[in-house]
């Protein structure tokens, strides 16, 4: 019979290999979309509302606290 210690030693490590990887895995999205949307900004008249839905984001608000965490400017600015 395994030892319970070990067996929850090892989820606990699986767990914290999930989580990096979940979290990689998201800032590779929204590096993705953040570009898409910079593309957006700097090469087309669309609205930046319609450009935040476009690339995913469902709160205009969080897209540009994100966008501008991001680039050091907001999209309206560049």
């Amino acid at each position: 019979m395994p030892d319970l210690n070990v067996t929850v030693l090892k989820l606990e490590q699986f767990l914290n290999v999930y989580q990096l990887i979940l979290s990689i895995l998201l800032g590779i999205v929204i590096s993705i979309k953040l570009e898409h949307s910079k593309k957006l900004v700097l090469t087309s008249n669309i609205p930046i509302t319609e450009i935040c839905y476009a690339a995913g984001y469902n709160s205009l608000t969080n897209f540009l606290r994100v966008f501008k965490s991001n680039y050091g400017i907001s999209p309206a600015a560049m």
